[in-house]
């Protein structure tokens, strides 16, 4: 579960890189749009690891050196116009979304579960938006 840590983090530095990096034609959308998804990701953070620390004592994949480490290599590498920032951010959309749906309710508290679903089901809306916005700007 620690690795939808890193998903989150690597979320919130990739969106707020997008905000502030977005321009061309779609420019005031796009921004809007990054500002939006990055918005609550700080406490869903936070709620998540002091939820995985509280009921497993283990805060070793918090360590500045490893969190970096592991959050690095879910930051996409390349191309970044705003097709493609929109591109990558639903793919990483996806693949926590896609972790979450693994993790079965017998492996997690009943505090730490109901907080897994309150993620999905905030994630599954940026993945929503993220898609509409792909087709509007098709």
């Amino acid at each position: 579960m620690q690795d939808l840590v890193y998903i989150l983090a690597a979320l919130n530095t990739f969106y707020r890189s997008a905000h502030w990096r977005s321009k061309g034609a779609f420019f005031y959308q796009d921004h809007l749009l990054f500002a939006r998804l990055y918005e609550n990701l700080d406490d869903e953070i936070d709620d998540l690891v002091e939820l995985l620390i509280g009921f497993t004592g283990d805060d070793s994949f918090v360590s500045p050196q490893l969190f970096n480490e592991k959050t690095r290599k879910f930051i996409p590498i390349g191309r970044s116009n705003a097709r493609a920032n929109l591109e990558n951010a639903g793919l990483i959309e996806a693949e926590l979304l896609e972790r979450i749906a693994k993790i079965k309710e017998s492996e997690a508290s009943v505090g730490v579960y109901n907080q897994l679903a309150t993620i999905a089901d905030n994630h599954t809306r940026n993945l929503y938006l993220i898609r509409q916005t792909i087709k509007t700007d098709a």
